[in-house]
């Protein structure tokens, strides 16, 4: 058992305990709104708006995600601050470019979303809302939000998806199969057609991230930030929309792609900078040795293990594959999970199943 590293396996299975627990908080939900309605004779569609209920749902969401991440470290003895890249590497040029980078991802794709938004409004029937479900009209509520929507997620989402997740697949994928794959999960985890434009963009983000600066830990930041500042300027402009357009016509739409190019030029430039920053100190940041960063079929150690050829011609990759191969059982597990993900997510988004 490596205890310094996850597996494919291990990765698609925290994709599936997360993904139960998620379904699990669903029904517990259920439960317990139907409790209080029956009750207090409160008909249930009103008691799926008490903010205590809301916030219940979103603690409860982020504590079972640090649940499995606890759980799938114990059984698995794993020395989680090497496997889950916690080690943090301070630089306080990242940390603030990281920040501004957050904000930019908010500020170009929110209208991204909503067009996305408007356009899907037409094929489904769930309740499709980019209102953050919760009033904040004084400070302690606002830091209540900031703890439930930022700090929580932050912390707990990243720990499983770029920390489980997103290293396991390394095992088996390139770091762009990674990056895209370990993105669609955390889309998918989230069980809402409203968020899927932008939560895959913040997954790409966030793997990219992990892979130039060798830690989660700004990845943390960054999801942190991107959150807050959706939550910030909600609680200052009293939720009243800001940078989102209310009506669609050709300029909005227009404006929305410029807004967005503007966006992916300058995340495009910021990866550039980033990569090189970072690469002229591959030993301090603890990033992979190899010298085809996205672009390798292989995770940079298979591609150290091909170096080594013994007398027969065989490197220490081929031997790891003539001796043990379990590639297609671990990729069923992780088919298992998307299949399943999707299902779910399906019925949410288009049937309000959740």
């Amino acid at each position: 058992m490596d205890k310094k590293s996850y597996s494919l396996k291990e990765s698609a299975l925290a994709f599936i305990f997360v993904l139960i627990a998620v379904f699990a908080t669903s029904i517990l939900m259920i439960n317990i709104v139907g409790v209080v309605s029956s009750s207090t004779g409160v008909d249930v569609n009103i008691v799926y708006k008490y903010e205590w209920i809301t916030y219940l749902n979103m603690f409860l969401s982020a504590f079972l995600f640090f649940v499995v991440y606890l759980a799938m470290n114990f059984f698995k003895r794993k020395d989680f601050v090497v496997a889950s890249k916690l080690k943090v590497k301070f630089d306080y040029k990242i940390f603030l470019g990281v920040i501004l980078l957050a904000i930019i991802a908010v500020l170009s794709s929110v209208n991204a979303t909503g067009l996305f938004n408007y356009i899907f409004s037409f094929t489904t029937s769930a309740q499709v809302t980019s209102s953050l479900g919760v009033t904040m009209n004084n400070f302690w509520q606002f830091l209540l939000v900031v703890l439930l929507i930022a700090v929580l997620p932050a912390i707990c989402e990243e720990l499983i998806f770029r920390g489980i997740i997103y290293n396991g697949l390394r095992q088996k994928f390139s770091a762009k199969v990674s990056i895209i794959i370990s993105a669609i999960l955390f889309t998918l985890i989230h069980l809402s057609i409203y968020k899927t434009f932008f939560q895959f963009i913040l997954g790409i983000i966030l793997g990219l991230l992990i892979y130039y600066t060798g830690t989660i830990f700004y990845g943390m930041v960054f999801h942190f930030f991107n959150n807050f500042f959706i939550i910030f300027t909600s609680y200052i402009f009293k939720g009243q929309p800001v940078f989102e357009f209310t009506t669609w016509g050709v300029k909005e739409i227009l404006l929305t792609i410029l807004f967005l190019a503007i966006g992916v030029a300058i995340t495009f430039l910021f990866f550039k900078i980033l990569k090189n920053y970072t690469n002229k100190h591959k030993n301090y940041f603890g990033l992979e040795k190899t010298d085809k960063p996205l672009g390798s079929i292989l995770t940079a150690e298979e591609e150290l293990q091909k170096i080594n050829v013994n007398e027969e011609g065989l490197s220490d990759y081929d031997k790891k594959l003539v001796s043990t191969d379990t590639g297609i059982t671990d990729k069923g597990w992780l088919a298992a999970g998307i299949i399943c993900a999707i299902i779910i997510w399906s019925l949410n988004s288009f049937g309000g199943f959740l």
